[in-house]
């Protein structure tokens, strides 16, 4: 018994993260990527190849806000510095935290409208495509209700005609 609990096989970690594979990818318009899939190919953190690249991403800019809030902390508790220095340590904290804060917003909003747009477009074409049914459809029920009518005149002149002779 403890010898089949060994002989398990061990098997590797499955990245659950995976979105795509890189190589489908590179096939796709930007309107196929963000309409069938919702990937941003701009987007770094979309089309990573794999969850090590995006953790990388996540500590370079985690680096960069750390080292921001150390220099508003720097300016806050370091009161053996000259007042003009802990102000500069401090200035340069504020505009890298509000640097970062702007570009986030920047980035978030451009991403959205472009996905917006194709997932807009994408519905448009599925309305057109109803339409276009729908006009099909309609018109063959014209024609049917035509051939009726028709049908019906006809049957009405026969059945006078049988009636006056």
């Amino acid at each position: 018994m403890s010898e089949e609990k060994k002989k398990k096989e061990v098997k590797s970690p499955v990245d659950d993260w995976t979105i795509a594979e890189i190589d489908e990818l590179g096939d796709m318009t930007v309107k196929e990527l963000v309409a069938t899939m919702g990937i941003i190919p701009l987007n770094p953190v979309d089309v990573a190849k794999s969850t090590d690249e995006i953790v990388e991403l996540g500590k370079q800019s985690g680096f960069l806000y750390g080292s921001a809030l150390y220099s508003l902390y720097s300016a806050f508790t370091r009161e053996d510095l000259p007042m003009a220095t802990r102000v500069a340590k401090g200035a340069r904290g504020f505009a890298a935290l509000l640097a970062m804060v702007l570009q986030a917003f920047d980035t978030f909003n451009k991403f959205r409208a472009l996905e917006e747009r194709y997932v807009v477009e994408k519905q448009l074409d599925r309305l057109r495509d109803i339409e276009s049914r729908l006009d099909r459809a309609s018109k063959e029920a014209a024609k049917a209700a035509e051939q009726a009518v028709e049908k019906l005149v006809k049957e009405g002149k026969e059945k006078s005609e049988e009636e006056g002779e």
